[in-house]
């Protein structure tokens, strides 16, 4: 949402890219005037945590009864856009995050006949490779950095005291708790 707002109100002059990080930073679109998108295979490199459980949720679904009209298939697609999500988690590095490589990726492709700036989109929290350097840089070489905090809601949590399940299932068989 913040991504396609801030691009819908680009001048005629201006233009945008995105990169998308984790432990590694690479460009998703290079630069255009056109307002970024944030919609299909887009959509799950930037939400790629709530696609792929999405994507695992779907399959589980449709397991559950293969028996309609056309569930084979319906699964087989299924599986298809959860391995697509995985290689997008492999290739970005998802476990880390690296602000430092992705100002870095983002400063490479800004043309250098313009005003430059980037927008980060970041909860903040960087697990690899300091960016104070790269920060230092880009205010030397007037670079505007403008950042954006990303509040992930913590998930709810559950605690049980005691859980009974059955001594014996089949795999991939629901099972009632209790």
């Amino acid at each position: 949402k913040h991504i396609e707002e801030a691009t819908r109100s680009l001048a005629s002059h201006q233009r945008a890219t995105l990169v998308v990080f984790g432990g590694r930073a690479v460009v998703r679109r290079g630069l255009s005037s056109e307002p970024i998108e944030i919609e299909g295979e887009l959509a799950d490199t930037v939400f790629h945590r709530t696609a792929l459980e999405e994507a695992k949720r779907r399959i589980l679904e449709i397991e559950r009864d293969l028996s309609g009209d056309g569930a084979q298939e319906r699964l087989d697609e299924a599986r298809q856009r959860l391995a697509r999500i995985e290689a997008i988690e492999q290739e970005v590095g998802t476990g880390e995050t690296n602000v430092r490589e992705a100002l870095r990726l983002a400063r490479s492709v800004l043309p250098e006949d313009s005003m430059r700036r980037i927008v980060l989109f970041s909860d903040g929290n960087w697990t690899r490779d300091d960016p104070e350097a790269e920060l230092s840089f880009l205010s030397r070489a007037g670079i505007v950095l403008d950042t954006r905090t990303i509040h992930r809601p913590k998930p709810a949590e559950v605690i049980a005291e005691r859980l009974i399940a059955p001594g014996q299932v089949k795999i991939r068989e629901p099972v009632e708790l209790e």
